[in-house]
């Protein structure tokens, strides 16, 4: 075949490229006659789009990234967070990622021509623009080759730069891919439209309205019994905003929701949603219980504040032993009032022995307000109130005596000896043995207020004191004892059973604590006689009356329970009978006395008041409704770093778009893209043998 009709052959070949109208829009031109090029035109569509499209498919990534994947997954939303539905921007992203790669080619496209419409700005030899005449800079399989080609060192003119330009651009839009594996959607909660809900806990009129006994009776069985302390259905804890804790709300699925041990700053509760079957987070302004609670262990005496100003067993009348010198019990529990410590108290507590125990255990128990103030209810509103946890705290701390063995860990050197176990066998009697102690310490407070609940973030905001109701009885008020004082009450013997916690009208002043009968004159201790003891033991009646001769007053049996350390005592051989150590820990003794609080509070706030035929409609709270939620996937460094990476790929091939977009895409040329017909005339104004282009 001639070079003419080759040439003719070409021209009738580049008679069909797409051309543009003068709106823009793509259409067939000719050329009037073959030696005469075509009239360029500019292709505003494909110029727009590779200037706004990759900027906005940028900006919306970033709009994703700052609103839902630059925090923890683990954090829950806010009732202030935004709530576009995430499944809608999931796809969306999805969908833009399907569609990113082929407007990439799009409009780089576009460019390219735009690139080699004027050969004067662009003159490339024969083997470069020979790789513009198929767009292989759009194909990964023309990457490899050229790649190879340099590690080979083959010798070939360097790709032009409008090649690399857009090579790099193509590379980049390939971020579409990482993009899409760094979020993820989770099922979530956003704030619910109607007022009103069924709840079920107290409020204002039906927290006063209960016999503290029955609470008191219900928050111990259930200490008694290890059972965990959880948020009644599928309640919610709600905790400060500045609280670092993991958030546990009704937002989540799974188990109850557990009270937290020591939070770091007071926690409330409030009335749960009625429905047991499913977790629906509530919004809105409520009543409820501030409270605070925190146990820590005590492995020094000089850690106490009312346990370190006790009687010592160097004190004349101090009781050493379980028994009597006459072989008589000592009474469950006696206190003395602690010298110049107003009137704190400190209880000795002792178990009934049955003849068939295998070892001892004595406690001390310190409380900061003492015996009195547990057993009187000051009627005067202002006086009842449950104040700020900041401004007023319980302090209540534990001393533990047993038969350690000797080196075991956490025990308080200066307590050493103060009790004397006296084993009790009549085949074989075995010596006094001295009991060393271990302790915790507690502190605790609460107040009853107003709150405004965002149950979708398990927190509260702007706490307002408010009491609950005190209801008139006979002339009196009746409330029930502050959270502090409720523990006290729970744990010590005798207390919970009192009349004083069963309904009756009580008296506006303290309890005297002459009530208290002083511990019989003509018994005496290993070191001296009672009628000679100068530190004034009174008993607590732990039996006499039908209510205290129907509850448990075992404190050790719960302890056992509410540790968490069952099956781990140790054993101590002796003739005939065997004696068992509880090998616990501070820390143990610590967790026992944390669920004592926290099963105390749940009564507070729930008993009574937590079964479905108690519920009652809350007019100021709202229940939220089902969402889906955009989250990352992960917020370790092998999620954050695709997700940065990601990002700055897509944001530098969208700014390579605008830039070239702006210098090339406008300018005028034969057709929309580098097609064949563009690729001639090219070579007739470069100068360039097209034969050759072709064969290349």
């Amino acid at each position: 075949m001639s070079a003419s009709t080759f040439q003719k052959s070409t021209l009738q070949a580049v008679k069909t490229p797409v051309d543009s109208d003068s709106n823009g829009s793509e259409s067939l031109v000719e050329a009037k006659t073959p030696g005469e090029p075509p009239k360029k035109r500019r292709f505003y569509m494909r110029a727009l789009s590779c200037v706004v499209i990759p900027p906005l498919i940028a900006a919306y990534f970033w709009w994703i990234c700052m609103g839902f994947l630059q925090h923890d997954p683990k954090q829950k939303p806010t009732a202030r967070s935004p709530f576009p539905d995430g499944q809608y921007i999931w796809w969306s992203w999805f969908v833009v990622g399907a569609l990113g790669l082929n407007v990439s080619k799009y409009v780089l496209a576009g460019v390219e021509a735009g690139i080699l419409s004027t050969p004067r700005y662009s003159v490339f030899v024969v083997a470069q623009i020979s790789l513009h005449k198929d767009q292989s800079w759009a194909k990964a399989s023309r990457w490899g080759v050229e790649i190879k080609r340099r590690i080979r060192k083959r010798h070939r003119p360097a790709v032009s730069w409008a090649w690399v330009a857009l090579t790099i651009l193509t590379m980049f839009s390939w971020s579409f891919v990482l993009t899409g594996l760094v979020m993820s959607t989770r099922d979530s909660f956003r704030p619910g439209v109607t007022l009103g809900v069924w709840v079920v806990g107290v409020n204002t009129t039906s927290y006063n309205a209960r016999k503290a006994f029955d609470v008191l009776e219900a928050a111990f069985k259930l200490w008694k019994l290890g059972k965990e302390a959880a948020i009644p259905a599928a309640g919610a804890v709600y905790l400060s905003p500045d609280d670092d804790a993991t958030r546990l709300s009704n937002s989540d699925s799974g188990s109850r929701v557990s009270l937290p041990s020591a939070p770091e700053r007071p926690f409330f509760l409030a009335p749960q949603h009625l429905h047991s079957d499913t977790r629906i987070p509530l919004t809105g302004t409520s009543w409820g219980l501030l409270v605070r609670y925190s146990c820590s262990p005590v492995t020094n005496l000089s850690e106490f504040s009312i346990l370190s100003q006790r009687y010592n067993s160097t004190t004349q009348g101090y009781l050493a032993t379980t028994r009597s010198s006459s072989n008589n019990l000592n009474p469950q529990h006696l206190f003395y009032q602690v010298p110049g410590l107003g009137t704190a108290t400190i209880s000795r507590l002792q178990q009934p022995w049955s003849g068939q125990e295998r070892f001892e255990m004595i406690a001390e128990v310190g409380l900061k307000e003492g015996i009195s103030n547990i057993t009187s209810f000051i009627q005067d509103s202002q006086s009842a109130s449950h104040r700020d946890p900041e401004e007023e705290s319980h302090v209540l701390e534990f001393a533990l005596w047993t038969d350690f063995p000797p080196g075991h860990m956490g025990l308080i050197p200066e307590l050493q000896g103060e009790y004397i176990w006296s084993h009790q066998n009549t085949l074989n009697p075995s010596p006094d043995r001295n009991l060393s102690a271990i302790g915790a310490r507690c502190v605790a407070s609460s107040s009853t207020g107003l709150a405004d609940l965002d149950g979708i973030a398990g927190d509260y905001h702007n706490f307002r004191q408010e009491d609950a109701i005190a209801i008139s009885w006979e002339g009196g008020r009746y409330i029930l004892p502050k959270f502090g004082n409720a523990v006290s009450a729970m744990i010590l013997p005798g207390l919970r059973g009192d009349p004083v916690f069963q309904g009756k009208p009580f008296l506006t002043e303290k309890i005297d604590l002459k009530i208290f009968q002083p511990l019989e004159q003509n018994s005496s201790s290993l070191l001296g006689s009672i009628s000679e003891s100068v530190i004034g033991y009174r008993k607590v009646p732990t039996e006499g009356t039908d209510r205290l001769n129907e509850i448990s007053s075992d404190w050790r049996a719960c302890l056992f329970a509410s540790s968490g350390i069952s099956g781990s005592a140790g054993v101590i051989g002796y003739s005939n009978e065997t004696g068992f150590s509880w090998y616990v820990n501070p820390e143990d003794l610590q967790r026992a006395l944390e669920e004592a609080h926290k099963h105390v509070v749940l009564a507070l706030a729930y008993s009574q008041h937590q079964a479905p035929t108690a519920a009652w409609h809350h007019p100021n709270l709202t229940a939220a409704l089902p969402w889906v939620q955009l989250v990352p996937v992960g917020f370790g460094p092998a999620q954050v770093l695709p997700l940065i990476l990601g990002l700055s790929l897509l944001t530098l091939w969208a700014a390579g778009c605008l830039v070239l977009g702006l210098a090339y895409s406008f300018r005028k040329r034969w057709d929309a893209s580098f097609s064949t017909r563009s690729l001639y005339w090219y070579c007739r104004a470069a100068g360039i043998d097209f034969i050759e282009v072709i064969r290349n």
